[in-house]
């Protein structure tokens, strides 16, 4: 990996704060601190007034680098040592892993771990015995804090198109799976008739004509339902089974 790639910046750009007229600028660590000049640093920083070597003052967009980026990527910036880095994260309270060291993580892997090794230890890890033997060492044990944190805003982020698309055909075919086990034989009729006619009929369209087959099939059960076997929305199902005044499946 080239260095520009493990030293990218994700919420940069970054800026110097605004020094006081007095002076002066709030550490997150020291409280009011004199400044004593800038680096001369990738990202010119102010520093603390002091003998010695020179100390940053922690405010502004380096308290936001220190949280989100990565370590490297903070050092190489600010021109500070890794270790100054770690002890700025213990001091604001920061996890070892955070956005930018996930991210430096999961591109450090294809040059860390060769494709075979990769797909062995994937075929390994999906085995019903590793899994088994996984479940049974986590079971009755409560979740770190931390991990159970992050598996909460994983389950809330919106999933991907496709993922919901996938998760709604399952349940629609389990739906309909559970209805057709419940209907009477005339049903598995109906649904072949539906399903030949539309073998012969041209593509789904808007504004396509509904043919008598469908028709027989509203009411007899959820528009949910219907509308899988017909290849055609809810809201279209409903609507034309309320133009021909046909009740709701359920309905007197």
């Amino acid at each position: 990996m080239r260095d520009r790639d493990r030293h990218v910046l994700h919420h940069g750009p970054y800026a110097a704060p605004q020094i006081g007229k007095d002076g002066t600028l709030h550490d997150e660590v020291r409280g009011w601190v004199r400044v004593g000049g800038m680096t001369d640093a990738p990202i010119p920083w102010p520093r603390v007034k002091k003998t010695g070597r020179a100390s940053l003052v922690l405010c502004g967009g380096l308290v936001h680098a220190v949280r989100v980026e990565s370590e490297i990527a903070v050092a190489h910036w600010w021109g500070v040592g890794v270790v100054t880095v770690w002890s700025w994260r213990k001091a604001l309270g920061v996890t070892p892993i955070n956005e930018g060291t996930t991210d430096l993580y999961r591109r450090y892997l294809p040059s860390k771990i060769p494709g075979w090794s990769a797909e062995m230890g994937r075929e390994r890890a999906a085995a019903p015995h590793i899994i088994s033997r996984i479940a049974a060492g986590k079971r009755g044990k409560p979740a770190h804090p931390e991990s159970r944190a992050g598996l909460l805003r994983a389950a809330k982020r919106r999933k991907p198109k496709a993922h919901r698309d996938a998760i709604g055909a399952a349940n629609h075919r389990r739906s309909l799976h559970a209805w057709s086990r419940s209907v009477p034989p005339a049903w598995a009729a109906l649904e072949k008739a539906v399903r030949d006619h539309r073998s012969l009929a041209p593509s789904p369209s808007r504004g396509r004509r509904w043919h008598a087959s469908e028709d027989a099939l509203l009411g007899l059960a959820p528009d949910g339902v219907v509308s899988g076997l017909v290849a055609r929305s809810r809201d279209s199902v409903a609507q034309r089974r309320l133009s021909l005044g046909i009740p709701a499946w359920g309905c007197p």
